[in-house]
């Protein structure tokens, strides 16, 4: 099951790399019991379903892999990023995912100009 969780990040964090690339330091997702809606979960009925992240599921081998080198998006595609779409949903990337105190953090690196411009002008959140 994917999970999708909001964030924002302090512009004074974000660097500019010699190439123009964005650099912004993320969190992933943290330790603790969230809310989510239960059609976000994929269940057909309504109402609001708490779901436990674990420490153990959280900063597990296959939690960081699955994160590192992931095509970063604006947004999350509904369909998700496969060989056949990735060239019109990727941004950038996702890289140096580590455990930081009871988060999951990583950097984006963004590479599309667009999107570089918009996280500038508005901010970034997810």
């Amino acid at each position: 099951m994917k999970f999708t969780d909001k964030t924002t990040q302090a512009v004074t964090q974000r660097t500019i790399t010699k190439d123009g690339f964005l650099v912004v330091p993320a969190t992933i997702s943290k330790v603790g019991v969230f809310d989510y809606l239960a059609t976000e979960l994929g269940l057909k009925e309504d109402g609001i379903k708490k779901v436990a992240r674990t420490e153990k599921s959280l900063f597990s081998d296959e939690t960081i892999k699955s994160f590192e080198n992931a095509t970063l998006t604006v947004g999350h595609p509904k369909d998700g990023v496969n060989a056949k779409n990735w060239k019109q949903l990727s941004v950038g990337v996702v890289r140096n995912v580590k455990r930081v105190g009871d988060e999951l953090t990583a950097e984006a690196w963004i590479y599309d100009e667009q999107a570089i411009k918009t996280v500038q002008e508005h901010g970034v959140e997810q």
